[in-house]
């Protein structure tokens, strides 16, 4: 009897492990239609696509919140920098960083 649930827990262990129960990863992955999939382990992702799969330690993955969580400046950026008139608030739309061959703080303050 003693043989038999021993040999029932053994072969539980073993069937959990290769489940991937003790693991302690998870990994992610981007399936055949282009979604990022999350995975407890490594065997749970089809083999052709694990070449390209990343795992992590459990719990190290982060958390993204809720997009109506997320706060953002818009697309005016906004600098304050110090001359000798003073200080000088510059804003700029976003739309306008690729004309400058610099930042737009760095050409005024080239231009000074």
């Amino acid at each position: 009897m003693i043989v038999r649930l021993s040999f029932l827990v053994l072969a539980v262990l073993i069937l959990g492990y290769s489940e991937g129960w003790a693991e302690d990863q998870e990994c992610i992955y981007m399936n055949s239609r282009g979604e990022v999939v999350k995975e407890r382990s490594l065997r749970r992702i089809p083999v052709s696509l694990r070449a390209k799969a990343k795992c992590y330690p459990k719990g190290t993955l982060v958390k993204l919140v809720r997009p109506d969580q997320v706060k953002l400046d818009g697309n005016v950026r906004r600098q304050e920098i110090s001359s000798n008139l003073g200080k000088v608030e510059l804003r700029w739309p976003r739309s306008v960083e690729t004309l400058f061959g610099t930042t737009p703080v760095r050409a005024v303050t080239q231009s000074a």
